[in-house]
């Protein structure tokens, strides 16, 4: 019952903060019109903004699928997992990366992760280490569940033209109106 009365009141601050708020900065405009329909709130969107690369290297001839997002049941890691496990015969390698927060079901991911051939783990990256592997990648695989904000992820990929893969989230459509990767709301 404590949890209940601190999340109702942890909730009921945030909307009061949000509507006495002097601007409000969405990252999509999906968020914009959430925070309009839901709280009356009026917002603007300040898309993400990264580095530009100064020069892109070649990209492998061994096709290189990658995932990279917290260890976390929402961001579906299995679903990643699964897609390798069934490609074991398609010549290709799939880098797995993201923060192993201790729990049991990071524990479970990466020992799925570990007894897959075509898999490599490759713990938390640094920044600039995520950059150099989408860089080198073929394409960049999302299964995360669709009420994310903006994935910087997206944001690295496009930047290193990697076409992003994403089982069901697509912000703001521009994976299909930009022709920026493809959102296939669907395993197979």
């Amino acid at each position: 019952k404590m949890k209940y009365l601190k999340n109702f009141l942890d909730d009921r601050i945030n909307v009061n903060v949000l509507k006495n708020a002097d601007l409000v900065i969405a990252q999509t405009k999906t968020q914009q019109k959430l925070l309009l329909e839901n709280y009356s709130v009026t917002s603007i969107v300040v898309p993400n903004a990264h580095q530009i690369p100064i020069k892109l290297k070649k990209k492998s001839d061994f096709p290189i699928v990658c995932w990279i997002a917290n260890l976390k049941k929402w961001k579906r890691p299995d679903i990643f997992l699964k897609l390798a496990q069934s490609l074991t015969n398609v010549p290709s390698h799939f880098y797995f990366a993201g923060r192993n927060d201790g729990s049991n079901f990071a524990k479970k991911i990466i020992k799925k992760a570990n007894q897959l051939t075509n898999v490599t783990y490759l713990g938390e990256l640094p920044f600039h280490k995520t950059n150099e592997l989408l860089e080198k990648s073929n394409i960049f695989v999302n299964t995360s569940e669709p009420n994310e904000g903006f994935p910087n992820t997206f944001i690295q990929s496009w930047m290193r033209e990697t076409p992003v893969i994403s089982l069901e989230f697509d912000p703001d459509n521009l994976l299909e109106e930009e022709k920026l990767g493809f959102c296939s709301n669907n395993f197979e």
